[in-house]
């Protein structure tokens, strides 16, 4: 039986959709999704939160959370935390050996409400990634105009470092 990485108590198979996902019930109200399971779930439109959770979870079921996960799935495995969405306001746990997820309590809840499609995630991180790059451009060519009090080595860095960028910018450009 898996438990859960939060709180320790054991973890409760859901079939919801065809998929089968592991919820904290008895303890934290966590849910685990194996690798890409998430994406079965993370559109408001996409099946229904009450059949992951049901009745049986209460907020009287809440227990102490441990800080140091570990994956329900891999022995031993230490999960990572890191930022689900561009904005930061959802960090996950994440497996870097089987790339399964655990969400706490009322964060897929929070994804789920950040963005009404794939569609809709996709196009605010395209614009989060342009807008980045911009930056990152206007950064570079500021350091390019201030080039003439640098070494020969720190212009041939800026140069690469520039035609880099460059490249990368267009490639995204191209893309969309």
């Amino acid at each position: 039986m898996k438990k859960c990485p939060a709180c320790l108590d054991s973890l409760t198979e859901k079939i919801v959709s065809g998929v089968t996902v592991d919820v904290c019930l008895s303890g934290c109200g966590g849910i685990w999704f194996d690798m890409d399971e998430i994406k079965e779930f993370d559109e408001v439109t996409e099946a229904n939160l009450e059949q992951l959770i049901g009745n049986d979870y209460t907020e009287a079921n809440h227990k102490e959370l441990v800080k140091v996960r570990r994956c329900p799935c891999c022995e031993n495995q230490i999960m990572v935390r890191r930022s689900y969405d561009i904005f930061g306001e959802v960090e996950v746990d994440q497996c870097l050996k089987c790339s399964g997820l655990w969400l706490d309590r009322g964060e897929l809840e929070t994804i789920r409400m950040q963005f009404p499609t794939e569609e809709d995630r996709n196009k605010a991180g395209d614009e989060f990634i342009s807008t980045k790059l911009l930056e990152i451009k206007k950064e570079i060519d500021q350091r390019i105009k201030l080039n003439e009090e640098l070494s020969e080595q720190e212009k041939k860095n800026n140069q690469v470092a520039y035609k880099l960028l460059s490249s990368v910018f267009s490639l995204f450009s191209e893309k969309k």
